[in-house]
């Protein structure tokens, strides 16, 4: 799936472009307890990387976790990138479920298939550096032993007849499914740094430095600019969310000014106040 810019057409491939190549690399962490994991697969409806130099996008991607699990984002515009929003998947027209999951636990074979959907932010505070003509690539680890951490599955129904678990977000088990994936949400982390695993938060970035390899004698930086020109204390650059955090800036401001005039009027009726006592 082709890369596109922040109007959504495809950037072009010619010289003045310099485009970066970035590749996410998915990596399973975990998936022995306490559910044995055969196998693992996502579909994500949107990647999204933002930084300095903007943002870009791909659309459709699946992994399998126990194959090569890589995204690749071609001629990316060289910058300092920070913020790696993943959306899965719905419904469409493929059928294929956004979280896939099979194993066994305790016995029971156990398959998962889910469509609800979901996003989280990965943020990195330092962020990577693509360098025109460069690659670069991002490992993401998938804790696959916190998809399940703390779900009862001793609480799921059970065909009669059957020792299979079916997890689905449609029809049985729904709400234990429901528990999966807000913890396969949370399950995503840029190697090297914390997790930042709640898209709505604005909690400030991690310390941590970025987990990317990078050959500076190599390549070389954007000019006017280093390794860490161009990325604010929130993370810098494009926003993942276009029109976030506008109307509420907006609100504030008319009720700080309501909160004005009313002090003003506390004020002329103190003054009054004093006229009669002197």
């Amino acid at each position: 799936m082709a890369a596109c810019n922040e109007s959504g057409a495809p950037r072009g491939g010619g010289l003045a472009d310099a485009g970066a190549t970035l590749t996410i690399g998915f990596s399973r962490v975990g998936g022995d307890a306490p559910v044995a994991v055969e196998r693992a697969a996502l579909r994500f409806a949107s990647v999204r990387l933002a930084g300095d130099a903007g943002a870009v996008e791909v659309h459709a991607e699946s992994i399998d976790l126990f194959d090569d699990a890589r995204i690749s984002l071609p001629d990316v515009a060289p910058g300092i990138y920070s913020r790696i929003r993943l959306r899965l998947g719905t419904h469409d027209e493929s059928g294929t479920a956004a979280i896939y999951l099979a194993g066994s636990w305790q016995g029971h074979f156990l398959l998962l298939t889910d469509y609800g959907g979901g996003e989280t932010t990965l943020r990195s505070r330092e962020g990577f550096l693509l360098a025109a003509g460069g690659a670069v690539e991002i490992v993401v680890d998938v804790d696959l032993d916190a998809w399940f951490e703390g779900v009862d599955l001793s609480s799921a129904w059970l065909p009669p007849a059957s020792e299979a678990i079916l997890l689905a977000s449609e029809g049985d088990n729904a709400e234990l499914t429901r528990q999966v994936r807000e913890r396969v949400i949370r399950s995503f982390s840029i190697r090297g740094e914390p997790s930042v695993a709640d898209a709505e938060s604005d909690l400030p970035p991690s310390d941590a430095g970025p987990d990317a390899t990078i050959d500076a004698s190599a390549v070389d930086a954007p000019s006017g600019s280093d390794a860490t020109d161009g990325v604010a204390e929130d993370g810098g650059g494009a926003d993942l969310d276009d029109d976030d955090d506008q109307d509420g800036g907006d609100a504030e401001d008319e009720d700080g000014g309501e909160e004005t005039e009313d002090g003003g009027e506390e004020m002329e009726d103190g003054g009054e106040e004093m006229e009669d006592g002197g």
